[in-house]
This record gives C-alpha cells, sequence and structure tokens, in this order.
C-alpha cells in the first residue's frame, strides 16, 4: 500500500493560529483543519536536530507569485507583524486510505520566525522566505526576573518591599548617635544598587541572600535593622546562620517570630534577634519593624519571598560591620507521581502551590523548572522557568527518570542514599540552558531539545536478554536467506560498532537525532553489495571431538588431584 508523506505547519498569532499543510485541500488532523497550499509550499528534504539545547536555523519557501490580495494565505504573511512569533512544523506519514491521524510523526519542530522575505528577481517566479528559529528555548526564553517593584507588582499588585532600595543609595545611617568615645557611629550603603536577579532554593542551600532595607531606630537609634531576600519562593526552614564566618545558629526559626539570637562578644546581653518570614503568599508585613520603622509600612510584604530580618543593638564591644551566611531547607515543587488527575496517585495539584511537597529529587525538580515556577495558583506570570507545557514530557518517561533518581544506593560505608539528589542554588541570571544544564548534572544527564520539547536523557543501563529454546533452532522445513537483510545486518553492526549509534531507523526515514539521512544509509549499504560471502558447514554434532573432549577432561581431573595431593605434603 503506498505510503503518503507531508508537512503540517501551524503559526500562532495573538487571536488565531494558521494551520497549513503541503497538500491540496482541507485535511484534519489532531482535531484542527489544515489549509492546503499545495506545490506553493516548498517543503525543506529532511529536519536534522543535534542532542543539544542550541537553537537551528530552517528555512522554508512559498510561492508568492499568484497572491493577489489578503484572501490569499501565502499574501497574508506580509500584512502581518510575524517576527518572533511561535511556529509548529512537523512531517508525518501514513498509508493510503488512511487518515492522518492514523499515521506516524517523522519529524516534530517547535520554534519562531526569525525573519519574512519575499525575493522578486527577474525570469524567476516570486519566493517568500521564512527563516525559522527551531528549538524549545528559541520560543519558550523569556528574560530575566529581578527583585523589583515592577516585577513583584505583576504577581502582587500593591505589594511593596524592593521599592525602599533605590531610596537608600549612598546613604549614611547614624548608629548610635550619643556615645561618648567617638560621637556618632554611621552605618554606610552602597552608592548604587543594581536589582538583583531572583533565586530559586533547593535541597539544603547556604545563600548571603540580597540586601533590601536597612534602618536605625529606637533610643538613640542603638538599634540597627536590615532585611536580605534568601528566595523568591516559599521555603521549607532557615537553621543556619554565619555571621562574620562563625556558625551562630543550628535550629530553625518559626516563620514571622521575633526571636532572641546570641552572638559572640554579646557578654549574656541580649544584642541581636532575628525574624524570618518562608515566603507563603499570603504573609503580612513584620509587624515589629513596622513599629519601629517609619519608612516600612504594612504594605511591605514581600509575599512569595523568603526573607530575614536582622537586629543589632550597638555595643562598643561589638563589631559595628556584619558579613552573613543563611542556611536551611529550600523550595516545595510539583511531583506528577503525586497527582491522581496526572497520571500519578496523591493530593498535589500543578494549580495549587500549598499542595507541593519538598524533595531533592533532580527529576521533579527539573520537571518543574522546565514547566515553569508560579508562586500563587491560577498565575500566568513565571518567576523561573522555560514554561513548556506541563504534559510535554510523557508522564512514562517523567515517571522513569523520578523513579531512577529516588532509587535507595548501598553505601561502602553503610547505609542507603538516593541516587540523584539536587542541592543548592538556581539563578534567574542564569539562561535557561546553564540552569537546565546544571540540573542534568545532577543525574548524570543529557539535556536535549527533542523536536521542540525539552528531555532528559540518563546513563540508564539495560541488560538485553534472549531466551532461546529448542524450539528456536529446530525448523521441520528449510531456511531461507534474506541476502538484503544480510546487508543491513552487516550496516547496523558497522553502526554500533564505529560509530556508537544504532543507524537502523535511517532505513525507512531521516534519523531523527543524528545527520544521518535515509540517502546516506543506503550509500553505506552499496559498499557491502559486492562482499563476498561463503557458506560453511559446521559440523555441529562431532563424535570424535566428544570422544577426545571426555578423554582430556579425565586426564585433567587426574592431574589436578595429584597437584591437591602435593599441596598437602
Amino acid at each position: 500500500m503506498a505510503r503518503i508523506a507531508r508537512w503540517f505547519l501551524d503559526i500562532t498569532l495573538d487571536s488565531e493560529t494558521l494551520r497549513w499543510w503541503s497538500g491540496t485541500g482541507d485535511v484534519t488532523f489532531g482535531g484542527q483543519t489544515y489549509t492546503g497550499l499545495g506545490s506553493r509550499f516548498i517543503t525543506p528534504e529532511s529536519l536534522k536536530r543535534k542532542a543539544s539545547l542550541k537553537s537551528e536555523k530552517v528555512e522554508l519557501e512559498f510561492d508568492s507569485s499568484r497572491q493577489s490580495d489578503n484572501s490569499d494565505p501565502i499574501g497574508h504573511l506580509l500584512d502581518q507583524n510575524y517576527r518572533n512569533r511561535a511556529i509548529r512544523l512537523r512531517r508525518v506519514a501514513w498509508l493510503a486510505g488512511q487518515t492522518v491521524d492514523a499515521g506516524e510523526t517523522l519529524a516534530d519542530e517547535r520554534g519562531r520566525i526569525r525573519n519574512i522575505a519575499d525575493g522578486l528577481q527577474r525570469g524567476k517566479p516570486a519566493i517568500l522566505t521564512m527563516e525559522l528559529e527551531s528549538g524549545a528555548l528559541a520560543y519558550l526564553e523569556r528574560r530575566m526576573e529581578t527583585r523589583s517593584p515592577a516585577s513583584q507588582n505583576i504577581v502582587f499588585p500593591e505589594d511593596k518591599g524592593f521599592d525602599l532600595i533605590a531610596q537608600l543609595e549612598g546613604v549614611t545611617l547614624p548608629w548610635r548617635t550619643k556615645y561618648k568615645k567617638a560621637g556618632t557611629v554611621r552605618f554606610e550603603l552602597d552608592e548604587e544598587y543594581t536589582p538583583y536577579p531572583r533565586e530559586m532554593q533547593i535541597g539544603r542551600f547556604v545563600t548571603p541572600g540580597s540586601f533590601i532595607y536597612a534602618d536605625t531606630n529606637q533610643q538613640q537609634r542603638k538599634s540597627l535593622c536590615q532585611v536580605f531576600a534568601l528566595a523568591d519562593h516559599r521555603i521549607k526552614s532557615l537553621d543556619r546562620i554565619w555571621i562574620n564566618g562563625k556558625l551562630e545558629r543550628s535550629t530553625p526559626l518559626v516563620h514571622g517570630q521575633r526571636t532572641l539570637q546570641r552572638v559572640e562578644n554579646d557578654k549574656g546581653e541580649d544584642r541581636c534577634w532575628v525574624t524570618f518570614f518562608d515566603g507563603r503568599p499570603d504573609q503580612v508585613a513584620d509587624p515589629f519593624l513596622v513599629s519601629v520603622a517609619s519608612t516600612w509600612t504594612s504594605a511591605h510584604r514581600l509575599r512569595g519571598v523568603a526573607y530575614i530580618i536582622v537586629e543589632h543593638r550597638w555595643d562598643s564591644d561589638m563589631a559595628n560591620a556584619y558579613d552573613y551566611r543563611f542556611g536551611g531547607e529550600g523550595g516545595y515543587f510539583y511531583d506528577r507521581r503525586q497527582d491522581s488527575t496526572a497520571g500519578g496517585s496523591g493530593t498535589q495539584r500543578w494549580d495549587q502551590p500549598l499542595t507541593w511537597g519538598y524533595t531533592t529529587n533532580a527529576a521533579v525538580i527539573s520537571d518543574h523548572y522546565r514547566s515553569g515556577i508560579r508562586v500563587i495558583a491560577g498565575a500566568d506570570h513565571l518567576w523561573f522557568g522555560v514554561g513548556e507545557a506541563l504534559d510535554a514530557v510523557p508522564y512514562a518517561e517523567f515517571e522513569a527518570l523520578a523513579d531512577l533518581c529516588d532509587e535507595n544506593v548501598t553505601l561502602k560505608a553503610g547505609g542507603t542514599q538516593k541516587r540523584y539528589e539536587v542541592n543548592g542554588t538556581l539563578s534567574a541570571k542564569n539562561s535557561h540552558d546553564k540552569n537546565l544544564q546544571k540540573l542534568a548534572d545532577q543525574m548524570a544527564a543529557r539535556v536535549i531539545d527533542q523536536g521542540g520539547r525539552i528531555s532528559f536523557r540518563p546513563p540508564v543501563v539495560r541488560t538485553p536478554v534472549v531466551t532461546l529454546t529448542d524450539a528456536d533452532l529446530i525448523r521441520d522445513s528449510e531456511s531461507s536467506i534474506d541476502t538484503g537483510g544480510r546487508i543491513d545486518d552487516m550496516g547496523n553492526t558497522m553502526g554500533t560498532a564505529m560509530l556508537g549509534l544504532t543507524i537502523g531507523c535511517a532505513r525507512c526515514h531521516d534519523h531523527k537525532f543524528d545527520p544521518i539521512p535515509t540517502k546516506d544509509y543506503y550509500r553505506l549499504l552499496s559498499t557491502f553489495g559486492t562482499t563476498i560471502r561463503s557458506e560453511i558447514n559446521i559440523p555441529v554434532d562431532n563424535g570424535e571431538y566428544r570422544k577426545a573432549l571426555a578423554a582430556w577432561e579425565t586426564t585433567k581431573e587426574k592431574a589436578l588431584k595429584a597437584r591437591d595431593a602435593y599441596a598437602e605434603r
């Protein structure tokens, strides 16, 4: 039965999606109607993609010589702003008489339009060239999110907290205004502050935080209050504080509770307090700071941001400057295995952040980053992540990788630990490919663009097992030899042994992930066409050989007994 192969193109606009295919007439594919362009859609020979996240250039050409008005779909291209529009290009093959949906997708690329040019040359047809940048990160890339008022207010309107940094540029705060030995002590702030990129804390983390506010207050301005952002999402705990290089705290703080903190040289007096907010989306402003600092109001809630307030009471025997490090357990992430509506079993839900769980599973965190981090239910705006469709990676593929990460590995020193875990910090200043590669490194995996979707390829070892019985070896009829098949076997063996990859799939279509077109595959096989093959009869049931082997075994047994007897003397 004849096999049909055609190209399908989707172009996403603001209010509609254009759908064309390289056949004639209208056809239904995936529940959508595609308009046929026929020979006017000059299709590429093939799509080649390397196993990486790098975008690749693809050019499509259209015959625009017959366009007359906007009713012509190709002429419509020149009347719209198509730059950076998302596209999807697929090549589908099916058997004559079947529907397109029953066919096989040979190539599937997503990306964005980089440019459209209409070329006119004397004596040649008018050709419209569409230059595409293919790849998931090409059309999903987003700008860096920072700890700034504008970014905060997109998700939490009227919320404040990052608005005071600019007002403190170059300011010198008086600290302890009536110190008899040295006059007024001053706390100097940086001349200029640049909005700090948002950060995601994963598993066990340590961070210096980013400064967002300072104030001196109370009687004679003895108290210095500083605020540091720790993570731009809710975190599980904060249980480590280093002050000037010394670990001063190793127990968890309670959300929203002002806590006395002992520090070096405090002589047993109350000189330091800390207040931790875990970043929950409904947290309120710190009531103590609101009561003592005139510029910190009840609107300074910093919802969705984990932060800490550090307050020092001035003392002449203590330091006048401090350096901090903060550590704890990081964010909560969505695990599809724990969602009964997404293929798993449990109460976690993608659109309900309060149901997510704390985890260090590298696959779960990578899956969540790939689909994007939203701090409140229903928010369209992402603070982290790529923004790919949640189900772009099939559930079975995700589950297998997540289960692999959760496998318990026996340690030589005793005990077990999970096979692949991730701890640390991801910064929004890094591009998505860098952050994705960091996560992949924790699984000893490669992160690749698989037809416009992000996929992780871990080093999973699988041992092939073949079971043979007498029924597989004994036949009542003569065996026939497929000469062509033997040539295919020669080519496949050469590809596996010399190139380290299988090339058999190029027998029917261009290799999807490696630059091996069908044309080159058959060129390779042609080199084996003149190979001289010989048939040799192997005497499987050789009585003389078995007699000789039995005699040798008897002699060997006697020799071994003699050796053992000599060794026991």
